[in-house]
């Protein structure tokens, strides 16, 4: 090892020891000294993308090109990975999208720095993509975590409306996570606090909708494993949110442990407390298994930790699955509800019923069946602690059935391998409420049969597929006759590979035709050296109308790429 490399590793033991309050035992030491000083690896992307079509409104821009990598860099074992993405934005943008961050870890330590989106818990910070920057640890079984940074960036009103612009304050926010146990068994105490800065934007007029708000979350997450077969999980958010923080009035006066929540976050008319949360039991043996779940979360449930929620639901689902005739004959199933209007002050009331069944046989190797069933329905009636007379458009009553069956069949020796398979899939959708069963009632049938041949000693395959699809409702009867045939084939050293396909559709209209659609798709990739490619693709569609001409239209998208892999 040359003493530039000694000082190196010098510097950066004593950084780490210094800044992460840990010592390095001597093992690791000699373990970090066997590791090579610098290395480099992750991918190098560009692409490049035309695009012509004779559509009035193209859906997509002529030319356009993105750059994308995520090199890691890793020092004596310390990994250093980077992320970031270049792209070129539409003429209505100012300026590109730069977005920069790493996550560099060892061992147990990783720090995340730059755009960074970290997952805490489902109902805390979930995912949400914030500016700052972080850490998680898992020295022994501890399991601890924080994250700081601007989750929004300040936007403000166009006063003279040249362009449609949505404004927003700038939001700053944190999350802390502080848990024990192992992958197994664990348990995770969270925090999560965001808030608005008012100051950060000229105040927008009210008809934008837009007020300033702030958001504490506390949350629980666990996992356990006990008696060998039984495990329990758990995630938990209990969310207090502040809609307005221009507003005074004191609103909610029964809050758990409100002194010590209203010394954490502004309570006010606006404020609302929710809470969130699933928890599932299972039991596994090795011939059967069995899985209860269940989830609510409640009407306004918000975190600004996650960019969405589903909420007003209610949910319990079972889950039962059997392993027979050593375990070539799976079945699995799904029985369960879902509802709403928990608070009960909507219009009205909807319960979902879902029942799924899915048995996969394999009574030898080469040969193996799937069939499906799912049953989804819906009912919805008017809420009567509101709605006194009826209402028939608040009455409804839907019930969707799929059902589907493949059969695979492979055969053919190692090197020369062929797979036939034969399927069908059926969709019927019934309403009974006599108001919109004209327009909502339909059904669907879609069987198939499809080949492929596999010559791995020559690197080539060939492949073929018939599929039709009928579709009918109150309104019309439509079908779809499809020939899709492609192959592909490795030249030149196996350094190029070729891929192409075309499809051609024959469509028609209550047995009338209706036109054709037909698809071409190549795509080319070529390895220059070990560690660099070009890669080439291109697609047409051509889409033919018998009777409506005018809307005839052909679509041509080309790529071509450049990849690094170091």
């Amino acid at each position: 090892m040359k003493i530039s490399e000694h000082i190196l590793f010098l510097i950066m033991t004593i950084l780490i020891s210094g800044l992460f309050d840990t010592d390095v035992s001597a093992q690791n030491v000699e373990s970090m000294l066997k590791e090579k000083p610098v290395k480099f690896s992750g991918a190098l992307s560009a692409q490049f993308l035309s695009y012509s079509t004779s559509k009035v409104n193209p859906s997509r821009v002529p030319f356009s090109w993105t750059i994308s990598g995520s090199p890691t860099i890793s020092l004596y074992g310390f990994n250093v990975p980077f992320s970031f993405v270049i792209s070129q934005k539409q003429r209505d943008f100012r300026q590109p999208f730069n977005q920069f961050g790493m996550s560099p870890y060892y061992k147990w330590l990783t720090v995340h720095v730059g755009y960074r989106n970290v997952n805490f818990s489902r109902y805390t910070m979930a995912g949400h993509t914030f500016l700052g920057g972080g850490i998680e640890a898992t020295p022994g079984n501890f399991r601890l975590g924080v994250v700081y940074g601007r989750f929004l960036q300040a936007v403000e009103d166009d006063s003279l409306n040249v362009e449609y612009v949505i404004p927003a304050y700038k939001r700053t926010g944190y999350s802390v996570k502080v848990g024990y146990g192992t992958s197994s068994n664990y348990i995770d105490l969270l925090m999560f606090k965001a808030k608005d800065d008012i100051s950060s934007i000229e105040r927008p007029d009210l008809s934008a909708g837009v007020l300033p708000g702030e958001n504490l979350v506390f949350g629980i997450k666990t996992f356990q494993r006990f008696l060998k077969k039984f495990t329990f999980d758990l995630d938990f958010g209990y969310s207090i949110f502040t809609t307005n923080l221009y507003a005074t009035d004191i609103g909610i006066t029964n809050i758990p442990l409100e002194s010590l929540i209203t010394g954490l976050t502004t309570v006010n008319n606006s404020t609302n407390v929710n809470w969130a949360g699933n928890a599932s039991l299972s039991y596994t043996h090795k011939l059967f298994s069995l899985r209860l779940l269940y989830r609510r979360i409640e009407p306004e449930y918000q975190t600004m930790g996650a960019y969405f929620f589903t909420n007003d639901l209610e949910q319990i689902t079972i889950n039962p699955a059997f392993y027979l005739l050593k375990r070539k004959l799976n079945i699995r199933g799904s029985f369960g509800f879902q509802k709403n209007n928990l608070g009960q002050d909507k219009l009205n009331d909807t319960f979902r019923k879902v029942n799924s069944i899915n048995i996969n046989y394999s009574p030898i190797q080469k040969l193996s069946m799937n069939v499906s069933y799912m049953n989804y329905r819906i009912n919805q009636s008017r809420n009567p602690l509101i709605i006194k007379d009826f209402v028939d458009s608040l009455q409804m009553k839907q019930v969707s059935t799929n059902i589907s069956v493949n059969v695979n069949y492979s055969f053919g020796t190692k090197e020369q391998r062929q797979t036939l398979s034969v399927g069908t899939s059926f969709q019927n959708f019934d309403d009974d409420n006599p108001n919109t069963e004209v327009l909502n009632s339909s059904s669907s049938q879609s069987p198939f049969v499809s080949y492929r041949f596999n010559n791995s000693a020559s690197k080539y395959s060939i492949f073929g597929r018939i599929n039709y699809n009928n579709f009918k409702s109150s309104m019309n009867t439509q079908s779809r006759l499809g020939f899709t045939a492609g192959g592909s084939k490795g030249l030149v050293n196996k350094k190029l590979n070729l891929k192409a396909s075309a499809t051609l559709y024959q469509n028609k209209i209550e047995g009338e035709s209706n036109g054709t659609t037909s698809m071409v798709r190549t795509l080319l990739n070529y390895k220059i050296i070990k560690k660099h490619s070009l890669n080439f693709s291109l697609s047409y569609i051509n889409r033919r109308f018998k009777q409506d001409t005018a809307n005839n239209f052909n679509e041509l998208l080309i790529r071509f790429g450049y990849s690094l892999r170091i």
